[in-house]
């Protein structure tokens, strides 16, 4: 890119809790100068929870599968309750209660057979990045960092090989080039998951 950004990339560890949030947006808010853009994971054993609670459901226990998450949407609340404001928090809670309906929903589908398992894996094991990224980016703003959350579906596109698909190199490019440049030249950090992309 012209505007020559510093990608910051931070793994789950970075983000386990609200003192790891902090921190995180403390390292930002540092380099704010040097036009960041943000790349973070689910937080710590998200990931390997969807994927397991995918495969409880995949046995038939759709149910069973969503409450095990529990714990892991109440970590995100936990944080959401920690660091941001009265004004900004019901948005945040209505997102991730939002998010733990819809995978819920996403889990009966998975017992149901109702469409390509690996393409449903995919799909829920995204809540990972996609709610971590837009809890960090409001993390950021409490902070006084001017974040915004860009959904890397919209940035990363691959073939459709769900479960183990490839970067299309030049779409990745373009698309990525039109989502971010804008937010860097407004002076906006863009806030982004990683691992996640979308087929064509």
């Amino acid at each position: 890119m012209a505007l020559n950004p510093t990608i910051m990339k931070f793994g789950g560890t970075s983000v386990a809790d609200a003192d790891a949030f902090r921190r995180v947006a403390a390292l930002v808010r540092k380099h704010e100068g040097a036009r960041p853009v943000v790349v973070v994971s689910a937080m710590c054993r998200v990931t390997d929870a969807l994927l397991a609670c995918v495969q409880s459901a995949a046995e038939g226990n759709a149910e069973e599968a969503a409450r095990s998450l529990a714990e892991h949407f109440e970590r995100h609340l936990n944080v959401a309750r920690t660091l941001l404001q009265p004004d900004t928090l019901p948005v945040l809670e209505g997102l991730i209660e939002g998010s733990r309906a819809e995978v819920a929903r996403l889990l009966c589908e998975v017992a149901g057979e109702t469409q390509s398992l690996a393409q449903l894996q995919d799909e829920i094991v995204a809540y990972g990045e996609r709610l971590s990224a837009t809890l960090l980016a409001a993390v950021l703003r409490e902070h006084k960092v001017a974040a915004r959350y860009v959904d890397a579906r919209r940035c990363v596109v691959t073939d459709g090989e769900h479960g183990r698909a490839t970067p299309l190199k030049d779409e990745t490019e373009r698309r990525t080039r039109e989502e971010v440049e804008p937010l860097l030249e407004a002076g906006e950090v863009p806030v982004l998951g990683g691992f996640i992309a979308s087929t064509g």
